[in-house]
């Protein structure tokens, strides 16, 4: 019974979820990684996890305060896995997340809330 309850309450949070994921590309195994949150004029928020089949672990979190910048430096991520950024901003709100590693320099901006995934290859 109380597994129903549960599922019944998630239910309305999972349908009426805003959030989308996307792709944004390879990270190398092996080399250092660094995620930054640049909110301009908004607090900003973000949760990085390491998938592994289908299992999650936190890599860390960053929280950014308005005009501010938050980082993270990532250990040497293991290969053939999935790094995914869960990046949260308040409605109306902006962020970019940057993500660097090497000669890798990306930035998304993100406007809503979002998922930012990252597929991991065997590195140099």
């Amino acid at each position: 019974m109380k597994r129903v309850m549960l599922a019944l309450l998630l239910v309305p949070f999972f349908v009426a979820s805003d959030a989308h994921a996307v792709f944004q590309g390879v990270l190398k195994s092996g080399v250092q990684t660094t995620v930054i949150v640049t909110p301009p004029g908004n607090a900003a928020a973000a949760t990085v996890l390491l998938a592994k089949k289908s299992r999650l672990a936190v890599l860390g979190t960053l929280t950014a305060s308005p005009f501010g910048t938050a980082q993270l430096a990532l250990p040497v991520l293991p290969k053939g896995e999935r790094v995914i950024i869960a990046v949260s901003v308040p409605p109306q709100g902006t962020t970019t997340v940057q993500v660097v590693q090497g000669a890798i320099n990306d930035q998304v901006a993100v406007s809503q809330d979002a998922d930012i995934v990252y597929n991991v290859v065997p590195g140099p």
